[in-house]
């Protein structure tokens, strides 16, 4: 009956419109998803961006250090070497003013160097130049020996004396050395440790940028599964749809054939009623036009048992 595939169609669109409204949910939570997945995918790229900008820093900064070190260990045995260099000199030094005490000591009372030389000259030339008793020339030969003897003991006090004093300049200079090489250690080691202070925060930042592009990640994941869940449901609600107005077109097409079979029926027992009037009129022998004869014929009533 038609009132059944009334009620089909009724019930089919109606579940069409629910399966649309859900649909259309299904389809804007799947858009909403999409949407925070973007957001999420963007602030991971620019937290491992800057996870590798801290990385790239971190090497230099390493890298800094490294070379902070190496060159606060080679200040570090220059230092050594310099101290030792010290002791050797004041070792030496020691030892020269030992050695020019002793000097002194045994030249007795002091003349200068160009005078006990011109004294020299004067006895050595005397000696050549005059005829003298074997007894003065004695004494002159003495003399003479004498003189050379405080001559290179006055030359090497004054060789003691002059490196003493090359010495003395000499400590100067490395103990000036000594201080800024322990300046610059002192700076070397001081920026180390400050660069190591930074390595650790930057370590730490790092650390802490990982873990929440892990969480970000996880979330994403999340994301994700949400919205390829909705894009399911819509796209198997989409599918149901097709079928329901697949479903609708042909109810749809059952219910026109049979309205319209319903039509001809009622046309048909329209026409039937009038061929029965028209039968009337031929039976008590009025004149009948060419559609009406065909009419009665159409219905067989013509030469008909009721004839």
């Amino acid at each position: 009956m038609a009132l059944e595939e009334m009620e089909e169609l009724k019930r089919l669109q109606e579940e069409l419109r629910r399966v649309e409204e859900e649909a259309l949910k299904q389809r804007n939570l799947r858009d909403e998803f999409n949407e925070r997945l973007r957001e999420l995918s963007k602030e991971i790229r620019e937290m491992k961006n800057e996870a590798r900008n801290l990385v790239q820093r971190l090497k230099e900064l390493r890298e800094k250090r490294r070379r902070k070190v190496s060159t606060l260990m080679e200040r570090k045995q220059l230092k050594e070497k310099v101290k030792e260099e010290l002791r050797q000199l004041k070792k030496e030094i020691k030892t020269l003013i030992k050695a020019s005490k002793e000097l002194k000591s045994g030249i007795g009372v002091r003349k200068g160097l160009e005078e006990l030389k011109e004294e020299l000259e004067k006895l050595e030339w005397e000696y050549q130049t005059s005829s003298l008793p074997l007894e003065r020339e004695k004494i002159y030969i003495e003399k003479i020996s004498r003189l050379e003897v405080k001559i290179a003991k006055l030359s090497k006090l004054r060789e003691y004396e002059e490196k003493i004093e090359y010495f003395r300049k000499r400590i100067g200079e490395l103990t000036d050395l000594l201080n800024n090489i322990r300046s610059e250690m002192r700076e070397l080691y001081e920026s180390s440790m400050k660069d190591l202070d930074m390595i650790k925060e930057l370590k730490k930042r790092i650390e802490e940028l990982n873990e929440k592009i892990k969480e970000k990640m996880l979330e994403r994941d999340e994301v994700k599964a949400k919205a390829d869940e909705r894009h399911s449901t819509y796209i198997k609600l989409r599918n149901r749809r097709k079928e329901i107005v697949e479903e609708i077109r042909r109810v749809s097409l059952l219910l026109k054939a049979k309205k319209i079979s319903l039509a001809l029926n009622e046309r048909r027992k329209e026409l039937r009623r009038k061929a029965e009037e028209i039968y009337d009129k031929y039976k008590r022998g009025e004149r009948l036009s060419l559609d009406e004869f065909k009419l009665l014929v159409e219905f067989n009533l013509i030469g008909s048992s009721k004839e």
